[in-house]
């Protein structure tokens, strides 16, 4: 790995004291300062959406299992599990079967349906989500997501990152 800069350095220690360590995705992010920023800033306006915690763990897994992240789906479902999701509806995302909760499955379809179309949704697509209950605001916190999660998958996929001992439990 590359020499960590100042700014990337501060950058992590930051994430560390959030995340109670760093992970290894970060220190790959880490060898572009401003890339790393970019993410981690954009996680935190994440925060703040209409989309609880568990709504937006199965969009980021349905991005991670869509892109082929093998690091991001291990992380983020046992972010996912703590959030509330079942063992049963993580597995149904990174299988690509059908999830129990109807909510996260029309998450997921509306995910993945976006991903496949790079954004161009008809009239009808969105009608279509709109009677799952997922309005504009919500296609566009998908469209978020797509862009952070985006970032780490393709990070993971050039770095060849380990995957941290903290997620193989999951």
């Amino acid at each position: 790995m590359e020499k960590v800069t100042t700014k990337a350095q501060e950058l992590l220690d930051e994430a560390e004291k959030g995340f109670g360590f760093v992970p290894n995705v970060l220190k790959e992010l880490a060898v572009s300062p401003e890339t790393l920023d970019l993410y981690l800033s954009g996680t935190k306006i994440m925060n703040d959406t209409v989309l609880d915690e568990r709504e937006k763990q199965m969009v980021i897994l349905a991005v991670s299992t869509y892109n082929g992240c093998g690091y991001c789906k291990a992380a983020h479902g046992m972010v996912a599990k703590k959030a509330g999701a079942s063992h049963g509806d993580i597995e149904a995302v990174k299988n690509k079967t059908p999830l129990k909760n109807e909510r996260d499955q029309h998450l997921v379809d509306a995910t993945f349906h976006t991903l496949e179309k790079k954004g161009r949704l008809s009239a009808d697509d969105l009608k279509e989500f709109e009677d799952w209950g997922i309005d504009r605001r919500q296609v566009f916190e998908i469209v978020g997501i797509i862009a952070l999660k985006t970032i780490t998958n393709y990070a993971n996929h050039i770095a060849h990152t380990d995957l941290d001992d903290v997620f193989k439990q999951g």
